[in-house]
């Protein structure tokens, strides 16, 4: 075994995704080998958080020596922070993660040009189309594709990009053994194949509502800019704009209808500041000159219009409006957690005693695509939707659980006025991202949600 990675994957898994600490021990240290044997006082002189010192105090490696024989024995590669091909367009960032694992092809992403396109799952036909020739045009030119690989938009501008020969990168909010969500399982594989598939979370990590913000910073920071595509004010494609905001990046934005709720969250950000995007031009022509060898706006190629409407007719239903958003419930519950793993039969690491939480329930797993349900109002979503069940709570973190309580008692609320009830709004956005995904929550006209009552 290679101590080095060993450590890092150490690293990885003792803290938190997201925290800043990795990156300071790391700058102070200057190898990940010191920053295994510093002591707890040595830790408490650098002004980490009494949590962040005891848990690096804890030097057991046995979870670290299995996630390493996992990826080991299934062909998953380790990249670190000191790996050459690590891009420093992401340590340039106050939290960049200390290693990910991966699948697929690996190259010196600093040397091209990269954007983040992202949207809604509950997109439209016309919108699924635009992103879909976006990222085929884009790709086909020589940018590279980055986002979470989420239903609809994100989903539909992986897909362009993988029928251009292009090259495009999936970022996970879960462990490298999961397909999520399963419904994307072919482009999850034709990426494991040509492209790129990232994530930080070490493998067996669930997909939970919580992961998928942290994972934004990193798709945003991979890229010179962010293009949103339909998405309403509350989603998690503003949460990854935010981000690239912070980071001092560009937003581009597809301009909508001001009335339409799909494009409240792109409106919002023009009215910020943001470049409006029509087409893949609108982006490459602005970093064209930086990237010469890479970006060649003379290709013209022309995608398959029979593909891209087999891909339309599998998302949308037939003859509905072009302009209405899809109301798609994506996932179904089920205990078979080996239905959405890429691996099976494979042992769980164990907790350290030193950490080990007290034992809680068994959680149903997440694992398969719902069929396609169109509703024209609230009522008729409810009616038509799977109801869900008490025991889908247990899927829920006490976040989660305490934003769906509020709406339940509340009725329609929005972000805003859930937040009023001592709830900080990032996790309110986190949690209503995975709320949805469990048919817990329906969404309504003007960025607001109502809580689905559960039957028994």
């Amino acid at each position: 075994m290679n101590k080095k990675i060993l450590y890092y994957i150490w690293l990885s898994s003792t803290l938190h995704a997201g925290s800043k600490t990795p990156k300071v021990l790391l700058e102070h240290f200057g190898s990940i080998e010191k920053v295994f044997e510093a002591d707890k006082e040595t830790l408490k002189d650098l002004s980490l958080t009494s949590n962040d010192v005891q848990a690096l105090c804890n030097k057991n490696l046995d979870n670290a020596k299995k996630y390493y024989e996992y990826c080991e024995k299934n062909k998953i590669g380790i990249l670190c922070y000191e790996d050459p091909y690590y891009p420093e367009r992401l340590k340039i960032i106050d939290n960049p993660p200390p290693m990910f694992y991966y699948k697929g092809r690996l190259l010196h992403l600093d040397d091209f040009p990269c954007f983040t396109m992202v949207g809604t799952r509950s997109c439209s036909e016309r919108g699924f189309r635009l992103a879909y020739e976006s990222g085929y045009d884009a790709a086909s030119k020589g940018a590279v594709i980055v986002n979470g690989l989420a239903l609809g938009i994100d989903g539909a501008c992986i897909a362009g990009a993988l029928d251009a020969n292009g090259y495009a990168i999936g970022l996970l909010g879960c462990g490298i053994d999961r397909i999520y969500p399963y419904g994307n399982k072919d482009l999850f594989e034709r990426l494991s194949a040509t492209g790129l598939i990232l994530t930080e979370f070490p493998p067996f990590s669930e997909p939970k509502g919580t992961n998928f913000p942290v994972r934004n910073r990193v798709m945003s920071a991979l890229s010179l800019a962010t293009v949103v595509f339909e998405a309403d004010a509350s989603s998690g494609a503003m949460i990854t704009a935010k981000h690239a905001l912070e980071q001092g990046l560009r937003i581009f934005a597809v301009p909508g209808k001001p009335y339409d709720k799909t494009y409240s969250g792109p409106l919002e950000l023009i009215k910020d500041g943001a470049t409006v995007f029509t087409e893949a031009d609108d982006i490459l022509t602005e970093y064209s000159m930086s990237f010469p060898h890479r970006i060649n706006l003379a290709n013209k190629n022309t995608f398959s219009q029979d593909k891209l409407n087999a891909y339309v007719a599998k998302y949308f239903k037939k003859d509905t409006d072009p302009d209405a958003p899809v109301n798609r419930r994506h996932v179904q519950k089920n205990t078979n957690e080996n239905s959405y793993a890429l691996q099976k039969e494979v042992p769980r690491p164990v907790k350290p005693a030193a950490v080990q939480k007290p034992a809680a329930v068994e959680k149903p797993k997440v694992i398969q695509e719902k069929a396609s349900i169109k509703a024209e109002n609230s009522e008729q979503a409810s009616a038509q939707c799977r109801r869900p069940s008490s025991k889908d709570l247990l899927l829920l973190t006490p976040v989660e659980l305490q934003t769906y309580n509020v709406m339940l008692k509340n009725g329609i609320m929005s972000p805003d006025e859930i937040s009023g009830h001592g709830i900080k709004i990032d996790d309110i956005l986190a949690a209503l991202t995975l709320l949805e995904i469990y048919d817990l929550v329906i969404p309504h006209p003007g960025g607001k949600y109502e809580a689905v009552p559960t039957v028994d």
